[in-house]
């Protein structure tokens, strides 16, 4: 988290959907804890899993219950 510059807002795809939409940082993300924030799509309303990418222009979106699998299965 440390190599992430932090921008006022970032512009993400939700995986469901496909609908563009913009979110700010969390709370975890502005404070350097770690990279992971959540939201609702504007669209469709699923609920996501949000970090900010590697190239620091942009969030990546994961449908929530697909994000809990990834990481129960670390």
């Amino acid at each position: 988290m440390n190599e992430i510059v932090l921008l006022n807002a970032y512009p993400f795809t939700c995986p469901a959907c496909r609908h563009e939409q913009m979110a700010r940082p969390s709370l975890f993300m502005q404070t350097g804890m770690m990279n992971s924030g959540a939201g609702s799509c504007l669209e469709c309303g699923i609920f996501l899993h949000l970090e900010i990418a590697p190239g620091n222009d942009r969030m990546i979106a994961k449908d929530w219950d697909e994000y809990l699998v990834e990481v129960q299965d670390v």
